[in-house]
């Protein structure tokens, strides 16, 4: 079968959160879904913390 598959993004939220909920420091590498869901879940966790955007680091 050809074609192209993606993951759905309640999916990738779902595993975004297992994998960074303890510890928020691991770089992730994937396709776009992936990556959208980590960036988006670490602004939450960091503004979560009082963190201001100029201080975010990923």
């Amino acid at each position: 079968m050809l074609g192209e598959f993606y993951t759905p993004d309640w999916l990738a939220e779902m595993i975004v959160s297992e994998v960074l909920k303890d510890n928020q420091e691991l770089s992730v590498m994937d396709r776009v879904t992936f990556l959208f869901k980590t960036i988006r879940y670490k602004i939450d966790a960091l503004s979560k913390k009082g963190l201001e955007r100029s201080e975010y680091v990923f």
